[in-house]
């Protein structure tokens, strides 16, 4: 849930490239007609993205959807290296999934699903860095039933990229130690992006996805735990503030891992001895 600087592209060249390509090797005249389309379609990918009532798909011709849909093919191609590397490095966290934040983005989506949206299958705007986890959730969906949009655009949308944290995790003890994740609607989330958040939140299974995560986290921090609480004092309050310090300048405030932090550390319960709940320390 980080927002990505689209790449620089010449969409246009890249476009008259494979159609130029698919009529001189394959005798395929239909992508080089629907040239002009195509264009008008590339300048208006903002507004349809951002359109109330959600992106619509255009009424193509027989066979022209399904044209434009194989150009997508071309992406794996040496003319598209530089853009397959641009859009992966992309996101503010470089590398980093643009939906989740959570994970290396090693793919490349298409945020109008090809299937819909033909026409743009090589539009650089459309090519969103992915992690293998979020696609597997994302598919081909792109809006809710209602018709409002089922992700934000890490192009076009912003979240505020201040210091208070929009996700937050709350901990309860019981046999051993829960954490789980929510999202709160801070000052600067308007409310149409706030719908669109949650549905992205639910949609990607954020929530079980962070909580798996914090889980293993803590339990690999819990020697570390065991050793500042017995030195006694806000010793392990101290290295816990340190340790969110640290997290917070690397992946920003909305990570799950400074989130994570920030709530044991502000948590009297965990910090007094509650962490024990996480299970002995490990033997020596």
């Amino acid at each position: 849930m980080i927002g990505a600087t689209k790449p620089n592209s010449d969409d246009a060249a890249n476009y008259a490239h494979v159609a130029a390509h698919r009529k001189k090797n394959y005798g395929e005249s239909l992508p080089v007609r629907l040239t002009p389309q195509v264009m008008i379609h590339y300048g208006s990918y903002g507004s349809r993205v951002m359109a109330a009532g959600g992106p619509q798909p255009h009424k193509f011709g027989a066979g022209e959807h399904d044209a434009l849909k194989e150009n997508a093919n071309f992406l794996t191609h040496v003319q598209f290296s530089d853009l397959r590397r641009d859009v992966i490095s992309a996101a503010v966290q470089k590398g980093r999934c643009a939906y989740c934040n959570q994970h290396d983005a090693g793919q490349v989506d298409h945020y109008l699903p090809k299937s819909k949206f033909g026409e743009y299958s090589i539009y650089s705007e459309n090519l969103v860095p992915i992690c293998s986890i979020c696609n597997l959730k994302k598919l081909n969906r792109y809006k809710c039933e209602k018709g409002e949009r089922l992700f934000l655009h890490p192009y076009f949308d912003r979240l505020p990229s201040g210091s208070v944290p929009f996700v937050k995790a709350t901990l309860t003890f019981a046999k051993s130690v829960i954490i789980k994740f929510e999202l709160v609607q801070i000052p600067g989330i308007g409310n149409d992006i706030w719908k669109i958040l949650r549905n992205q939140f639910e949609a990607l299974g954020l929530p079980a996805r962070y909580t798996l995560d914090a889980t293993r986290e803590m339990q690999s921090m819990k020697d570390a735990f065991y050793v500042y609480y017995s030195r006694g004092g806000d010793t392990l309050v101290d290295y816990i503030q340190v340790q969110l310090g640290t997290k917070s300048n690397a992946f920003g405030p909305n990570h799950w891992l400074p989130v994570m932090l920030k709530a044991i550390a502000e948590s009297k319960e965990f910090c007094s001895g509650g962490f024990k709940k996480l299970g002995p320390p490990t033997p020596i």
